[in-house]
């Protein structure tokens, strides 16, 4: 505190959350390399690691609370690459990238907050990057093979405890008192990606004519939903809340009491992970002519297929096209006219599909309305009901509990058809096209003289299919 400017606003740490008055940050890196075999294998290693301490208030009048609670974010990052010349023409790179962020959310908030230390949860950041590049070099041609693996996990409410339940405690006057035990959902995502290029170039006085292919795999599974330990509301009457008290900042879902009185109850239906692989295919073609000293031209075709694009339909989106055309002209010694457009097709965001498996549900009520919406022609007559639906996350709900014997996920199951919900979502009929954008550029370009250069540079984009 002796060190703390003071400022009246409130300030972020790397992950974007906001922080306030007790707030430190800790940061630390090395680097170094060198050469392992003089002119033919080099290294370099880096590894760096940032450690923030913040404070939150924990605030319950109605317990008798007020403390500050102390929470950290950690984040450390490691770095590695060997290169390893083979010959004078051909040449290989491996690096290899580790990240772990480990994002905090201790009890209370930043002004205040009744969320107890029992509570608390963390969000996890991981990922893992192997890649490898390969070059050869020959005298009119050359070669680029390159292939990386890609993992990262997103576990978003990591808990303190997973196997508790989440309680929300009300007070006499059912004021919300505390949140205690579970965050209340659960949202832990998982990609493996793989990864693979191939590209040519071939060199001629007047042409370079490049091609190339590439290969993107990504499979996604996500463990979502509500908590399958249950959520409970409670009340306390007027001698449980003044018991309470006395616990202070530890108190926990076990120290209410077995009578506590429940108002509300439920549970998540679906604790098994889910998802879909991704796959994405490209493949470009491209000739860059001198036509003369002066003028450059650039003609390419590139194609582009997901298969996320299929959706719920029986065809992907197979007319991804997209040529590119450019030219460079040199006007005189000191100046230069440049200008192109292009077509740039974007990949299905994996997160529109997902929440359409998410929020889902194969219940048969839930199939006859999207019948009747086939029927009046507002979905397609062709619409495969199997297709477009999936048995996503959803919660049941209990009345008449005694406090901690909610009964558990196996036991609702067969409430699942039944079971409401404010909002579904499926898979688009018609399949999903993928965005594209159309881009217009023209620039010129003056060196004034050794040390001065002046350029100007008009961008057009008009984006298309956007989600």
């Amino acid at each position: 505190a002796a060190l703390d400017a003071a400022s009246p606003y409130t300030q972020r740490d790397l992950s974007g959350n906001q922080v306030k008055d007790g707030f430190q940050r800790y940061q630390a890196g090395v680097g170094f390399g060198g050469a392992l075999r003089k002119d033919r294998t080099f290294y370099y290693v880096n590894a760096e690691y940032t450690r923030d301490i913040k404070d939150n208030l924990l605030n319950s009048p109605a317990l008798g609370v007020n403390e500050t609670v102390r929470g950290e974010n950690n984040f450390t990052y490691l770095s590695a690459k060997i290169d390893h010349r083979w010959s004078a023409r051909f040449r290989s790179a491996l690096r290899t990238n580790v990240g772990t962020v480990n994002i905090g959310r201790q009890a209370g908030g930043l002004s205040g907050g009744i969320a107890f230390p029992s509570a608390a949860n963390f969000q996890d950041r991981n990922s893992v990057l192997i890649a490898s590049q390969n070059t050869y070099i020959g005298e009119r041609f050359k070669s680029e093979t390159n292939l990386q693996y890609g993992r990262f996990r997103w576990n978003y409410g990591r808990a303190v405890d997973a196997n508790a339940p989440q309680v929300l405690v009300l007070d006499k006057d059912e004021q919300p008192a505390a949140v205690l035990g579970h965050p209340g959902y659960i949202f832990d995502e998982t990609e493996n990606t793989l990864q693979g290029q191939q590209k040519f170039s071939w060199y001629t006085r007047r042409h370079t004519f490049k091609t190339g292919v590439e290969i993107i795999s990504a499979d996604h599974q996500l463990l979502g939903g509500g908590n399958v330990n249950g959520n409970y509301t409670v009340k306390l009457t007027d001698a449980q809340q003044n018991a309470l008290r006395t616990r202070g900042a530890d108190l926990n879902y076990s120290d209410l009491p077995a009578d506590v009185q429940v108002l509300s109850y439920n549970v998540e239906l679906r604790p098994a992970a889910f998802g879909a692989r991704q796959n994405i295919f490209s493949a470009y073609a491209e000739d860059v002519f001198s036509l003369n000293s002066r003028l450059n031209l650039t003609a390419g075709l590139r194609y582009d297929v997901d298969n996320l694009s299929k959706g719920g339909s029986n065809r992907a989106d197979l007319n991804n096209i997209a040529p590119r055309l450019s030219f460079n002209y040199k006007i005189n010694a000191m100046s230069s006219l440049r200008g192109g457009y292009g077509i740039f097709y974007d990949k299905i965001s994996y997160a529109v599909y997902s929440d359409a498996l998410q929020q889902n549900t194969t219940a048969p009520d839930y199939k006859r309305q999207l019948q009747a919406l086939i029927d009046k022609g507002i979905l397609p007559r062709e619409t495969d009901l199997n297709k477009i639906t999936f048995d996503g996350n959803l919660s049941a709900f209990a009345s008449n509990v005694a406090y901690l014997a909610g009964p558990s996920f196996a036991q609702l199951q067969g409430e699942r058809a039944n079971a409401f919900s404010n909002e579904r979502r499926i898979l688009n009929p018609n399949g999903y096209q993928n965005p594209y954008s159309h881009q217009f550029s023209l620039g010129y370009q003056h060196q004034l003289d050794e040390k001065r250069l002046f350029y100007i540079d008009v961008v057009y984009n008009r984006s298309e299919q956007l989600f």
